[in-house]
């Protein structure tokens, strides 16, 4: 909007001169550079430039424009300056953040101005301070010129106190003034509330209250950010009453506060409602809405009200942009981050504030584009430690962990900027990610040397740390160090235990947290969902569930969504995770539809995969995973020509399957693997190791699972390409390569093969070698031959049947042909075949059934029905088999039902007990306490006791459920046994759950004790 100057021509003659009064109003109002650079040449015409008041006003005008040039110029023409005309130009330094500029004024009207400051001068000096050091030398001089007792400069020394963390010092200055006006209250409190110390900002304000001042709206400003500092909302809220009542409402830096902490308790509503009942709006008012529904997760919104501002008039500033940056970054569009860079770019921005650097850094790390970021990051004419923290996390996040190491080092190295809480935060996440546990351990020797070991936040990195480098003992221990008072320790410990399969101990903390009276939120109840998930524990992940809603009003997101679908579909119910899916209150998410995606391959649902694939890529069509996902589960199928199609799809997309890798620490050196590795300098001995470990291991009864080959080539290949894979080559690498019996940690960017996870036991038990592996899911903990993915079915095995624990697990019979076959134990022991559901257990003495209505191989008659279900096409079937004349080859038929056609004799298939373990089943059977507890009348005990033993002959497979009272020593548990198919499986269980384990034989059991044919 143009103004209309009140003449017409610039001859005195036929001019009527305006009145100072005149061009004072005509100063005040004009907000445009253009038309204070006509008013200026006006008064230059009309001789008015040596008049110091207008001229003064002039320097302020301009200053305020953002041409602090054309300030120092109109300053300069003054032949007489007086002590307004310095203050004038001092404050308009410090206006346009000219610090330095500022003080070499001030100390230029010391040395030739001849006049003596008053107490307007100190104020904007005080401002420019840069270092505390010069702030004394100033206070100094305040207080030899008397000034001190002014509660104007009070004031300001107060601020310049609590800028540098001088707190102590600033309370005294406050506390021995005689007179305190409302300024001086807002003061001190604005100082404790800037320095994080609510507690304190809280009791100046009840002081204040209680000498009879009321609180203005500068108070109310300051006092609101305390509330959201100590998350009060209670307070804000009443505080927002007291604004209303005294009609405070319709100020503007009133309503710019309660938008700023209605927005830090996410309360959008109550955000929206303040800014629409504002009758003026500030480019600050805007700043602050956009600036909420941006922190608040809600881009789209956020980025319409800029639209909205850009319409009414407002111009955006620096802070508009910050927002804007981190807007396009959430909104992931990168035509339009590429327009704001632009814009920047064209008004200089870039050179003058290094936050818009920083901004722009943060955008392009948050669309993945990690080469801008690191171009604008070396663009910047001043890096500073936000900086350098942005471009870490940017590569962090992005899973560049190498490069966020490098830029730590070269940020150590190359500047003296020393690093902070952020640093730390941002570059331990690095080394768990690459699995550096060496390196991590001396950050955090480092920072117990400066005492910030016991931040919360640095903390819970260490946590985190400790616990994906598989250190989860050192974790716990620091967890019990630090302060808990937040749910932000608890989300990491929970964490860590999650993804070590430990969800019993996890649920257990989660109940010690809530003891303690720590408020659970959404990210603990993510924590706890995905916990129950690696451990199989769906009962408890579904009272979890229900409970967030009900007890805590925490409504689920689509993390917690994703978590319950990969629960309920590791667990085998499809139908019961598609029926969430289907229930869900918000659109699925890609997540969700891979979570329910891969539970089908796991599974083998082609049929509900390719549904959940096809919404799957809808959402998400740029993601390589799925496409891989999709393509393996065909390829678990045999249904290539649907391999094909997909890895076509993938291709149409300009897609490449992420390569795969696998790390293994070695001294302090990190070597990495990737599949068909032949350039290790190492190559020879590593393939060597591999060799003779397979040969040990098919002597232990070892066989490749080719399902995990996802080409269609022979069976010899397929073993060459299961025997590199990258996993394997790191663990022979880490066996070559340390001392005996040591400890080996491998880190992996995928999933861990099947196949792969099968032979890390049997290498655990052959090598004596605890193996550490952390996929891109959870941690296996393989050790004697067994894997902690399935640790929760052995953690209450009693003392009482260790021995017959042991002698199962340590039996090796032998076959009609001298060679030596290992029996298998439960989901962690060995087999000649992997369970297809991602459970780990194995098929009995090498069969394997063949499916010939969905042509899946894999499928186990055996205890892997009774965690997983039969599937929906084979019942249990009610008739003697003889195991002696059985074949790998066992088919189903369409209808379901099995079939005998092609028995044949097959000696090499024998498996018999040992002396040992026959014995301590008879003395289990045949104690003198066993009590039948709900048994047929037609079922003996004899009947069972026959059924346990006859192994080598018919062995009943009529669904029997034979409940005992377990032996001496162990009051209130049963034994529970069982015969599925040729399978006789004896559990044991608590009395009190054994009906429910009788009706669905579901996961309530707490050990599996013993598994034979």
């Amino acid at each position: 909007m143009h103004m209309q100057l009140p003449y017409t021509s610039t001859r005195a003659t036929n001019l009527a001169l305006p009145l100072p009064f005149d061009f004072d109003v005509l100063i005040r109002v004009c907000r445009d550079i253009n038309i204070a650079k006509r008013l200026h040449t006006l008064l230059v015409v009309l001789g008015k430039a040596q008049d110091v008041v207008l001229s003064t006003k002039l320097v302020n005008l301009y200053a305020s424009l953002g041409d602090i040039t054309f300030s120092r110029s109109t300053f300069n023409q003054l032949q007489r300056k007086n002590i307004f005309a310095w203050n004038s130009m001092v404050a308009a330094y410090v206006r346009s953040c000219r610090r330095h500029e500022a003080l070499s004024c001030f100390n230029e009207f010391l040395l030739v101005s001849g006049l003596r400051p008053d107490f307007y001068t100190f104020p904007p000096v005080l401002k420019a301070c840069v270092n505390l050091i010069d702030g004394k030398k100033i206070h100094c001089y305040v207080v030899k010129l008397g000034f001190d007792w002014d509660v104007f400069v009070a004031a300001s020394l107060i601020n310049l106190y609590s800028r540098f963390g001088a707190l102590d010092v600033a309370y005294e200055l406050f506390d021995e003034m005689p007179d305190r006006d409302v300024g001086m209250w807002n003061a001190m409190i604005s100082a404790f509330c800037q320095n994080g110390n609510a507690d304190e900002a809280l009791h100046v304000l009840n002081r204040m209250r209680s000498e009879g001042l009321k609180m203005d709206p500068v108070t109310v400003s300051s006092v609101l950010p305390v509330c959201a500092l100590s998350g009060d909302i209670v307070s804000g809220m009443l505080i927002h009453l007291y604004v209303i009542k005294h009609g405070l409402e319709m100020d503007v830096f009133v309503s710019n506060a309660l938008i700023n902490v209605y927005s830090k308790f996410g309360r959008l509503g109550d955000v929206q409602r303040v800014f629409d009942h504002m009758e003026v709006r500030d480019l600050v008012s805007w700043n602050s809405i956009i600036a909420a529904y941006e922190q608040n997760d809600d881009p789209t919104t956020a980025l319409g009200l800029f639209k909205e501002m850009q319409f009414v008039g407002i111009q955006p500033d620096l802070l508009t942009i910050v927002s804007l940056a981190s807007i396009f970054g959430q909104l992931s569009d990168r035509r339009i981050s590429s327009s704001i860079h632009g814009f920047i770019i064209r008004h200089e921005w870039l050179e003058k504030d290094v936050v818009i650097g920083n901004a722009l850094v943060n955008m392009y790390a948050k669309l993945g584009a990690m080469d801008c970021a690191c171009t604008v990051f070396e663009q910047l004419p001043v890096k500073d430690i936000i900086s350098w923290n942005t471009l870490i996390t940017g590569y962090t996040q992005n899973g560049l962990a190498s490069e966020a190491i490098n830029a730590f080092n070269m940020m150590e190295k190359c500047t003296k900027i020393i690093p902070t809480q952020g640093t730390w935060v941002s570059i331990l996440p690095a080394y768990s990610h690459v699995g550096a546990l060496q390196q991590g351990m001396k950050i955090h020797g480092r920072l117990i040397k400066n005492w910030l070991y016991k931040d919360v936040f640095v903390a819970t990195s260490l946590i985190d740390m400790y616990g994906k480098c598989g250190r989860l003992v050192d974790g716990m221990s620091l967890f019990t160090e630090i302060p808990r008072e937040t749910s932000v320790p608890w989300n990491a410990i929970i964490s860590s235990l999650g993804i070590h399969g430990d969800g019993e101990v996890a649920l257990q903390l989660f109940k010690d947290m809530l003891a303690e009276g720590v408020e659970p939120d959404h990210i603990t109840f993510v924590s706890l969902l995905s916990a129950c998930s690696h451990s199989g524990l769906v009962n408890e992940g579904e009272r979890c569930f229900d409970l967030m809603q009900k007890e805590y009003g925490i409504k689920p997101n689509l993390r917690h969504y994703g978590c319950m679908v990969d629960l309920l579909g590791r667990a085998g119910y499809l139908e019961k995770a598609y029926n969430l899916v289907s229930s869900m209150s918000m659109q699925p998410d890609a997540s969700i539809w891979g979570a329910l995606l891969s539970a089908c391959r796991i599974h083998g649902n082609v049929d509900l995969g390719t549904f959940a694939s096809s919404r799957l890529l809808e959402v998400d069509s740029e993601n390589v995973g799925y496409y891989v996902l999709l393509s393996n589960m065909y390829a678990n199928v045999g249904k290539w020509e649907g391999v094909t199609k997909v890895r076509s799809l993938a291709r149409d997309h300009g897609l490449r399957k992420i390569p795969g890798w696998s790390s293994v620490v070695v001294g302090n050196i990190v070597e990495v693997f990737y599949t068909g590795n032949q350039t290790h300098p190492k190559c020879t001995e590593i393939y060597e190791e591999l060799r003779v470990l397979a040969s040990k291991m098919k002597s232990l009864g070892y066989v490749p699972d080719y399902s995990f080959v996802l080409q269609d080539v022979e069976d010899d290949e397929k073993e060459q390409i299961l025997m590199s894979h990258y996993e394997r080559l790191a663990m022979a690498f880490g066996i070559i390569s340390t001392p005996p019996r040591s400890p080996i940690r491998i880190f992996k960017n995928l999933r861990v093969c099947g196949d792969c996870h099968n032979a890390a036991k049997f290498i655990s038990k052959i090598t004596e070698r605890d193996i550490i592996m952390r996929d891109s899911n959870r941690f296996h903990h393989f050790k004697h031959g067994i894997c902690s993915c399935a640790r929760h079915l052995h953690d209450r095995v009693t003392p009482n049947l260790q021995n017959l624990l042991a002698a199962t697990n340590s039996d090796n019979s032998n076959n009609r042909d001298g060679t030596t076959r290992h029996t298998s134990l439960g989901r962690g022991g060995f087999g000649r075949g992997a369970c297809d559901r991602g459970c780990g257990n194995s098929s009995r003495g090498g069969y394997t059934k063949i499916c010939s209505f969905c042509n899946k191989v894999g499928h186990l008659v055996d205890v892997c029905y009774q965690k997983h279900g039969f599937p929906p096409h084979m019942k249990q079937q009610s008739k003697e088999v003889s195991i002696n004349n059985m074949t790998p080859k066992e088919k189903c038929d369409d209808k379901g039902s099995l079939t005998s056609s092609q028995f044949a004799d097959n000696n090499n298939s024998k498996v018999s007990l040992s002396l040992e373990q026959r014995q301590l089943l008879m003395s289990l059977l045949q104690q003198d306490d066993t009590q039948l507890q709900g048994e047929p009348e037609d079922i003996s005990k004899e009947k069972a006791r026959l059924a346990a033993l006859q192994v080598n002959g018919p062995v009943l497979v009529e669904d029997t459920c034979l409940c005992f009272n377990a032996m001496k020593g162990l009051p209130g548990w049963a034994l529970h046994v069982s015969s599925i198919s040729h399978f006789i499986i004896l559990r044991l269980v608590p009395v009190e759950l054994l009906n429910t384990f009788e009706q669905g034989l579901n996961q309530e059991c707490y050990a599996l004790l013993f598994t034979v044919l």
